[in-house]
């Protein structure tokens, strides 16, 4: 009889044993992913600002003029000067209305990642067969000018309507990182009130806490 009762005993133990080991294998796993992911996000957003500063920086570096009627005879006048001076300080000081596309796309998958003269991590492209999800992106995430304001932009809208309303429209792909988050690529469509378009596919490497573009390569104009 004891003998029993000591057999159902280890059994017992041996099952608590079980129960323990996968409990703890089981709370190993979620905290790892759980840290992963709150990587993922910090990371995510910290491009999503830096790449947004970046399109909004270049868009009132590069103001368009009329041009002369005859070019040939025009000489760039000191008025010319001032008038884009005063065209930057305009669009620099108003207030942008700058609108996000609601989801973080999904690469497709026949868009290359390939760039000239730009050595990309093998890892990067492999990883984006794994991402097959749309992400919504939380524009309360977003660190900009608080004289600017940041809105949604859903795809039942009109888009030529709205674009008359804000600065640009902004749409960012999904982010494929590599597992220590010091690489990343994606795709930027970018659509600005002059109805003029493009997608830009940008690899970027982080340095000193920060993401910096490395090079990037212009997809699609119209």
């Amino acid at each position: 009889m004891i003998t029993l009762m000591y057999k159902v005993m280890i059994v017992k133990i041996n099952f608590l044993k079980t129960i323990w080991v996968f409990l703890s294998l089981y709370l190993f796993v979620s905290c790892n992913i759980k840290k992963v992911d709150k990587k993922e996000d910090k990371n995510t957003y910290q491009i999503i600002n830096y790449i947004t500063k970046e399109i909004k920086k270049q868009s009132l570096l590069h103001p368009v003029f009329p041009p002369s009627p005859d070019k040939s005879s025009y000489t760039y006048t000191t008025r010319d000067s001032l008038n884009k001076y005063k065209y930057f300080y305009e669009q620099y000081t108003k207030k942008k209305i700058i609108a996000f596309e609601e989801n973080m796309f999904v690469i497709p998958k026949n868009n290359s990642l390939f760039i000239n003269n730009c050595k990309i991590n093998k890892i990067l492209t492999k990883k984006r067969l794994s991402i097959n999800k749309e992400k919504r992106i939380d524009i309360d995430k977003i660190s900009f000018s608080k004289k600017d304001s940041l809105v949604y932009f859903f795809k039942k809208e009109n888009l030529r309507k709205r674009l008359y309303d804000i600065y640009f429209l902004i749409g960012f792909s999904r982010i494929i990182f590599n597992d220590n988050f010091t690489e990343a690529i994606l795709i930027v469509n970018v659509s600005y009130e002059r109805l003029d378009s493009f997608s830009i596919l940008f690899y970027l490497e982080k340095k000193g806490g920060g993401w910096e573009i490395k090079c990037n390569k212009r997809l699609l104009i119209s």
